[in-house]
């Protein structure tokens, strides 16, 4: 944390009385405490710095453009959930979902900033790097965000290491439900994601899993979900189409043999589509 971040945070609550919410950008440093030159990961996208949200007028945008309030807000700013030691929270805000909050085996960054949007009032955003985040080794959480690493993360890593991917998947899954249905309304990118990341579960090739139960399948209601999701801007056309596939290929990706036959035809693709890379560049 720098030395003037308490600073910051006392301006803006003292400022503004209906601030709920403050959230700042991060220094990115190394295992050893190094300042590395990377941009923030959160970042003020329009506006400069700070911006000041009203969440009234913000859900008004929202319901205007067919949007989800935190899919508007994150339009606003790249990660405005990331990390909780950047960000801050009028208590009242998480007190009126504490029950809820025993419930999150994970993610309490992503709690922290839906129970924020809910409690309404006022959201503070700097570009000041008040925080210091480091990063190390590989980030198993990153997978639940981004379940295009599929590719890699099957080619790498032992079987312990898929099954800490798969308790991290379930997680996500699970928080990303209770804060899609609980706190945020309608269509929103966290209920998008829960999809994903039940598509990115179904391909994980670990017999250990057993036989996936219906509620972490993928389904036609996932479809039109996910297709909704798309018009919304909550996902994009290559997700689409990932929920498609999984769906259409859900009761074989259900069991274990299912998933280790998929897991062979993938790796075949995906060897042949490396050998004729390196074709094209020889050439």
């Amino acid at each position: 944390m720098s030395s003037n971040r308490l600073e910051e945070v006392y301006k803006a609550f003292t400022s503004y009385d209906r601030l709920v919410y403050f959230h700042n950008s991060q220094t990115i440093i190394d295992d050893k405490g190094n300042a590395l030159e990377r941009p923030p990961l959160s970042k003020n996208l329009v506006g400069g710095s700070p911006v000041i949200v009203n969440i009234s007028k913000l859900q008004e945008l929202a319901k205007r453009y067919e949007v989800g309030a935190a899919d508007l807000l994150l339009r606003l700013r790249a990660k405005a959930y990331f990390n909780s030691s950047s960000q801050v929270v009028k208590r009242s805000a998480l007190e009126a979902n504490a029950h809820l909050l025993k419930e999150a085996p994970i993610g309490i960054d992503v709690f922290i900033f839906a129970s924020s949007l809910r409690a309404g009032g006022l959201m503070y955003f700097t570009d000041e790097r008040l925080t210091l985040y480091r990063v190390h080794g590989e980030s198993l959480s990153s997978y639940a965000e981004n379940w295009s690493s599929y590719a890699h993360m099957t080619r790498s890593g032992s079987n312990e290491i898929y099954l800490r991917r798969a308790k991290i998947l379930l997680d996500y899954i699970k928080v990303y439900e209770l804060i899609s249905s609980r706190l945020l309304d309608d269509i929103n990118v966290y209920l998008c994601a829960e999809k994903l990341n039940k598509g990115s579960l179904l391909l994980l090739p670990l017999p250990e899993l057993g036989v996936l139960p219906p509620e972490l399948r993928l389904s036609l209601s996932d479809v039109k979900l996910a297709l909704r999701c798309y018009k919304a801007g909550a996902e994009g056309l290559v997700d689409v189409i990932f929920v498609m596939g999984n769906a259409l290929l859900s009761p074989l990706l259900a069991s274990p043999r299912g998933r280790l036959v998929i897991d062979k035809l993938l790796e075949g693709v995906i060897k042949a589509l490396a050998t004729k890379r390196a074709l094209k560049r020889k050439a």
